[in-house]
């Protein structure tokens, strides 16, 4: 049976993703809780989870638009651009259109996922989400989302473990 088949929510790349690597996840759907989800925070009550182990998914830009880079971090952190581009030695990083999301990503704006990108996009993983048993990232649609190890994480995106916010909560 395949993910497609087990969630219609999820979205076909990352399912066909997860597939591949036979991954264990958990799938969130926020129309089947009982009360509204409409922030991080109302996941959090939702699911039970400390904001922490709740990842966001941010599509960065190359100011000379050459290359892309997938920030996934805590929700409540802020992004560390300065120390993502210096690691990986681009020059200075802006946020991406939500032009360029659509385009380079194929997901929409509140539904990125770091699973299932195109293999030009370069994922960074903050490694404060390694101290969790689980994180939760978007499933590549709005309102769905995929609970799985941090470790499978990075090995499904063949993400690179960095620190990349300052550690100060942004929420």
């Amino acid at each position: 049976m395949t993910w497609r088949t087990i969630v219609n929510g999820l979205h076909n790349r990352v399912g066909a993703a997860l597939e591949k690597l036979g991954i264990t996840v958990r799938v969130h759907d926020h129309s089947a809780f009982d009360s509204p989800v409409a922030s991080p925070n109302d996941l959090s009550k939702v699911l039970g989870v400390p904001l922490e182990r709740i990842a966001k998914s941010v599509l960065l830009r190359q100011q000379s638009g050459a290359q892309f880079v997938l920030a996934v971090c805590p929700v409540n952190r802020k992004i560390d651009m300065k120390s993502i581009s210096r690691h990986l030695a681009l020059g200075r990083l802006e946020l991406a259109s939500v032009d360029n999301l659509t385009k380079k990503l194929g997901y929409p704006r509140l539904g990125v996922s770091p699973l299932g990108l195109p293999r030009n996009i370069v994922v960074v993983i903050d490694k404060s989400l390694l101290t969790h048993r689980t994180v939760i990232v978007g499933g590549g649609n709005a309102g769905i989302e995929v609970e799985l190890g941090p470790w499978d994480l990075a090995q499904a995106c063949d993400g690179e473990i960095l620190v990349i916010t300052d550690g100060r909560d942004s929420i």
